[in-house]
């Protein structure tokens, strides 16, 4: 695409580019995503079903109810019974829990 040149339909479907000022004094040629110019490009215009479905799951708060039990997993500390978040146990922790014995080893006294 040449630079100042842009894409337009006409009457018939057809898509090609033209130059910015002669589109500006053309009333016969529309832009390929307004309406009128899916309309002409055969384009659906109404949702498809499965589109309506997950609008209709998202409209219900199905994924924040699935955040919500992802948030609230549990976990223990095997060595001091600590219980915390599954995310941040394993990240923080686990490893660096003070009666686990392996990390008696690495820890200078």
């Amino acid at each position: 695409m040449q630079q100042g040149n842009i894409i337009v339909v006409n009457e018939v479907g057809e898509t090609f580019f033209i130059p910015k000022e002669e589109y500006e004094h053309r009333s016969d040629l529309v832009h390929p995503n307004s309406l009128e110019g899916k309309k002409r490009l055969g384009k659906s215009i109404e949702p498809t079903e499965k589109q309506i479905a997950y609008r209709e799951k998202l409209k219900s708060g199905y994924h924040l109810e699935m955040r919500k039990e992802a948030n609230r997993k549990k976990v223990i500390c095997p060595y001091c019974n600590k219980e915390g978040g599954i995310a941040a146990m394993h990240r923080w922790h686990f490893d660096n829990c003070k009666n686990n014995e392996f990390h008696k080893d690495r820890v200078k006294t």
